[in-house]
């Protein structure tokens, strides 16, 4: 099994970078956030995978070389962040739009009362004097 440091070097070669805080940049993290990734066995290989993917290159070495737990282990944990994440940010959007919703309802009703107010008469609005004016 191939080890962190070797699989990081290979994705550099694929991606043609010479530096470590190339890829790191690609990846969305500092250089020393990947150092210390690198140090602690615990690559992203997820975001190196899609990074690969993206450019249309072959990332089967990162499937056939990264049975370790721990790596496998970092992937999922990073992934199950990701969705907690997303989950958090949907229901975020949706509290806004029903807010929105609620407001523009509440507008609605409004400009409904003062339709009523301007189109009926009123003497209408009153059940007596419309009882008397038939008289």
């Amino acid at each position: 099994m191939v080890n962190s440091s070797e699989m990081l070097e290979k994705a550099k070669r694929l991606l043609r970078l010479r530096f470590d805080r190339e890829l790191a940049d690609m990846l969305g993290m500092s250089a020393a956030a990947l150092s210390e990734r690198r140090r602690k066995n615990s690559i992203p290989i997820e975001a190196i995978k899609k990074l690969l993917l993206d450019k249309s290159i072959d990332t089967s070495f990162l499937d056939s070389e990264s049975g370790s737990k721990e790596m496998k282990q970092d992937s999922s944990i990073t992934m199950n962040q990701e969705s907690v994440r997303l989950k958090d940010e949907v229901i975020s959007i949706q509290k806004r739009y029903i807010e929105r919703l609620e407001k523009t309802i509440e507008r609605l009703e409004e400009d409904k009362k003062k339709r009523n107010q301007t189109i009926v008469p009123e003497y209408i609005n009153q059940p007596y004097n419309w009882e008397i004016s038939q008289i």
